[in-house]
């Protein structure tokens, strides 16, 4: 009986080896291969899409951030002036004109 299951193995074994050096395995592997090979270059290539978008993207709001704080600060002082200007005319003193101006946790307007 062990020579029965022994003399099986010798063919199942020289078959297993002539699959794994033919052209048939050879090609699945580097279908394989070639298939994770160009999921990676999409991969690199999205991801240098999106780095070049994000770029663009923070360097336009870079750019916008500076120029609209200043717009508020303007906005502000002028709103600031004319509060004072109009409040000195109507007689309310500064300190009542401080409190309507900077509302507590409701910001200066």
């Amino acid at each position: 009986m062990a020579k029965v299951v022994t003399q099986g193995k010798g063919g199942k074994m020289e078959r297993l080896y002539e699959y794994f050096i033919g052209p048939l395995f050879r090609n699945r592997v580097a279908a394989i291969v070639e298939a994770c090979v160009s999921m990676q270059d999409d991969l690199e290539g999205e991801k240098r899409a999106l780095t070049k978008h994000w770029a663009e993207h923070e360097r336009r709001l870079v750019g916008t951030i500076p120029p609209n704080i200043g717009l508020a600060l303007v906005f502000f002082r002028v709103f600031r002036r004319v509060q004072v200007h109009v409040g000195a005319q109507l007689g309310v003193s500064d300190t009542i004109r401080r409190t309507r101006v900077l509302r507590p946790g409701l910001g200066p307007f």
